[in-house]
């Protein structure tokens, strides 16, 4: 759906008007469109057409905010005079034309209306039957109201999507320019990496009495990982080694990307650090399954309370229902893991009696 504020007020209006006014006759309107081009309804005024701009512009100068016609047309202009009106003259009046502030220039825009005898406001629900003066009057100003809001809406709305429109230019200008920046920044490190990766090469080219080539790609590849000195004098000697065994024979060798091997992170050791995490949390639910027995040995209730004071060192209660939320998932493994394990606490305490109850349900659910 397009909004309002995508339009020029005066074609959204000549939309709408069927909505307001089903069955109304839209006889012309005037306006000046975002480019500054004269239009009607019928299309733009050539610039070469002077008599016809010189017309319209004679009706976009007029002051009124709106009045009754008997006849219009955008390419002659009705001089209205004030004299008083006939019943007769009144009943022909049966065209009202709106004037609207242009919002691009300090001149009117306008909609001219052919109504028929009967007229039907469907936003509303009146009916006018037949349009005397009175009924006119009140019509227009119903009109207009309504008219107007819209227009005002459709101008606020332009107002407000232009402004998020300035907000996002801005925005992906900055972008843009923090790419740029960054761009430069990456070829200034990329240029520095070059120097670093020449002189390390010369040391090994006079060690191993061997001219030594390093391909673009190697820059880049160092590049993109951000590493200290140190590593990448590692990675370029590992590679520089096995081009030369590869190629004893060669008086030059190249150093390519497919030379260059980064140790991957030991999989044996993310484990072992995840068997430690899970050590911890059985130790400690070791200790709040000895302190649930010390409470039952001296009579005491098997609560949050009792544990926590006969744990050593003692903590409060909030503590251990704290510890339970940050381990929820660990203990939950491991009561799934150690189901005839911590029995006392898995009845009793409440935060670990709901992982409990979810461990068994998951056991049926499976069963």
């Amino acid at each position: 759906m397009r909004l309002a504020g995508t339009y020029h007020p005066i074609p959204y209006l000549l939309e709408q008007l069927e909505r307001f006014i089903p069955g109304v006759q839209t006889i012309n309107a005037i306006w000046k469109d975002t480019n500054g081009v004269l239009t009607t309804e019928d299309g733009e005024i050539d610039n070469s057409d002077a008599n016809s701009k010189v017309v319209v512009q004679k009706w976009r100068n007029k002051t009124s905010q709106h009045e009754w016609l008997d006849s219009f047309s955008p390419f002659y202009f009705q001089q209205t005079d004030n004299k008083q009106l006939s019943l007769n003259d009144e009943s022909n009046l049966n065209i009202l034309v709106f004037y609207f502030d242009s919002p691009y220039d300090n001149l009117k825009d306008l909609i001219a209306i052919h109504f028929p005898e009967n007229i039907f406001l469907n936003s509303l629900n009146t009916t006018f039957n037949g349009l005397s003066a009175k009924e006119k009057m009140i019509l227009s100003n119903l009109l207009s109201s309504i008219l107007r809001s819209e227009h005002k809406r459709v101008l606020n709305e332009h107002t407000l999507l232009s402004r998020i429109e300035h907000n996002q230019k801005l925005q992906l200008d900055k972008l843009n320019q923090l790419e740029v920046n960054l761009k430069q920044s990456e070829r200034l490190y990329t240029s520095a990496l070059g120097v670093i990766v020449n002189d390390i090469v010369k040391s090994y080219e006079h060690e191993l009495n061997k001219e030594i080539s390093v391909n673009e790609d190697v820059i880049y590849l160092l590049a993109k990982e951000r590493l200290t000195q140190d590593q990448i004098n590692e990675l370029l000697k590992g590679a520089i080694y096995v081009a030369y065994n590869l190629g004893v024979s060669l008086s030059q060798i190249e150093i390519t990307a497919s030379l260059i091997y980064f140790d991957k992170p030991n999989q044996s050791e993310k484990t072992y650090d995840k068997k430690q995490v899970l050590d911890k949390v059985k130790l400690l639910l070791d200790r709040y399954e000895q302190a649930a027995e010390d409470a039952q040995i001296n009579g005491l209730t098997i609560n949050g309370k009792n544990v926590a004071s006969l744990l050593t060192p003692s903590v409060t209660p909030p503590a251990i229902t704290d510890a339970v939320k940050k381990n929820e998932k660990r203990i939950y493994y491991l009561f799934d893991r150690f189901p005839g394990n911590w029995k006392l606490i898995r009845s009793r305490l409440r935060p670990l009696s709901q992982i409990d109850q979810r461990v068994q349900r998951d056991m049926n659910k499976i069963g």
